[in-house]
């Protein structure tokens, strides 16, 4: 297919005409080229350069963003933004100018010095710094850059302990402490809460349920993290569970047990967790987030039942990555030692 070209209209206004459709974008010739290869990208997977050798590192960055952003879910789509922001707004900034071609090992650890300059934790700079990688591979995909540019970025290792700070270990919740907290929850928040300790699901998972997704007493969640590997997702709900469930069911059996306000959307994680934040500082109590109730509970099933039981819980695809969640080793040995 024959790429369109950026036309210039007798108005003074710059256009192109993709799919018998006319787009006008404006009359300053900067704003309109990038618009130009905005546009060509989100519609039509291509980009206007022929030459690798003319593609600079702001351009392909900005084409990544536009396809990457098109390509995600509205309601995932400003979490996304601002992680991607974090990852390609030192790299513009520093090396815009460069050839992306020209962007090599040297220049991705000068980008990564930067992003260690605030408070980060090393976790997310290498989650920065793999999201800022997969934006060669990308670009390696719309021949945008050569192959041999993304695989010199592979090569510069992550991060190891100790050269950054770490992150907050995400272990299991004491019981104790969240039935202490559950009083200074609203009522809506408390039954999310006793919902995530008789699951064991992922906030997410919970907070998207539907009547319409339930059979039987098993929820099979349409959107879960491991949808995009397709495998299948399956939730038991016991006696306990649906008797919660059905003091929040809503009127149709596609809305949302916990809608957000506007009712259009469901309940949001982060909202969740703030709730809890602000419940341990009412109450006094020291700080817990929701994730760390799904640890608490595939910890328990493996203590009562074996980590194959956990595993099965937890919706893992591997048994390895049940250990990150199961800590029973941990509590076999505190109760040996006393």
């Amino acid at each position: 297919m024959r790429v369109p070209k950026l036309r210039l209209h007798a108005t003074g206004q710059y256009f192109l005409c993709i799919h018998k459709k006319t787009y006008y974008l404006g009359k300053d010739k900067i704003p309109a080229e990038k618009e130009y290869r905005r546009y060509l990208v989100q519609h039509l997977g291509t980009h206007p350069l022929e030459s690798q050798e003319k593609i600079t590192v702001g351009q392909m960055l900005q084409d990544y963003l536009a396809a990457k952003l098109a390509a995600t879910p509205e309601e995932n789509r400003k979490t996304t933004a601002c992680l991607l922001r974090h990852a390609l707004e030192p790299t513009k900034r520093l090396y815009g100018h460069l050839l992306a071609n020209s962007f090599g090992p040297l220049a991705f650890q000068t980008v990564r010095k930067e992003m260690e300059t605030s408070n980060r934790t090393r976790q997310y700079v290498n989650k920065l710094c793999g999201k800022l990688r997969s934006a060669w591979k990308w670009g390696v995909s719309q021949q945008m850059v050569k192959w041999e540019t993304y695989q010199e970025l592979l090569h510069v290792p992550e991060l190891q302990y100790g050269q950054l700070k770490e992150s907050r270990e995400a272990g299991p919740v004491d019981l104790a402490l969240v039935e202490k907290t559950l009083p200074y929850l609203n009522d809506r928040n408390a039954d999310i809460v006793r919902l995530l300790l008789l699951t064991g699901a992922r906030p997410s998972e919970i907070l998207r349920l539907r009547p319409c997704d339930v059979v039987d007493g098993v929820y099979r969640p349409k959107k879960h993290k491991t949808a995009r590997l397709n495998m299948k997702r399956a939730i038991v709900l016991s006696t306990q569970a649906q008797a919660i469930l059905l003091k929040h069911r809503p009127p149709a059996d596609d809305g949302f047990y916990f809608p957000d306000k506007l009712g259009k959307s469901h309940y949001r994680s982060r909202s969740l967790y703030h709730a809890v934040q602000r419940a341990c500082k009412r109450a006094k109590l020291p700080e817990w987030f929701p994730y760390q109730i799904r640890h608490r509970t595939l910890t328990d099933i493996s203590l009562r039942l074996g980590r194959e039981y956990a595993q099965a819980v937890g919706g893992h695809a591997k048994a390895v990555t049940t250990q990150h969640y199961d800590h029973s080793a941990i509590e076999r040995a505190k109760k040996a030692v006393g």
